[in-house]
């Protein structure tokens, strides 16, 4: 896993309802990049996000 997928992790393990503009400007990467991130969260089976794109919060998936 890379160093930017487990800052992303530990990001949402700190704060489940943040968005990804706030962990793009957090980590200073661009948007688009953690977005392909997440999605590779995503279908890792990692994490999940629980609600709409407004409001929801992510779960990690604990294995």
């Amino acid at each position: 896993m890379s160093e930017v997928a487990m800052e992303i992790l530990e990001l949402i393990r700190n704060n489940p309802e943040i968005t990804y503009d706030e962990i793009s400007a957090r980590l200073g990467k661009a948007r688009s990049g953690i977005a392909k991130h997440i999605k590779k969260l995503q279908e890792q089976g990692l994490i999940r996000r629980d609600g709409h794109d407004y409001g929801g919060r992510w779960e990690i998936i604990e294995k």
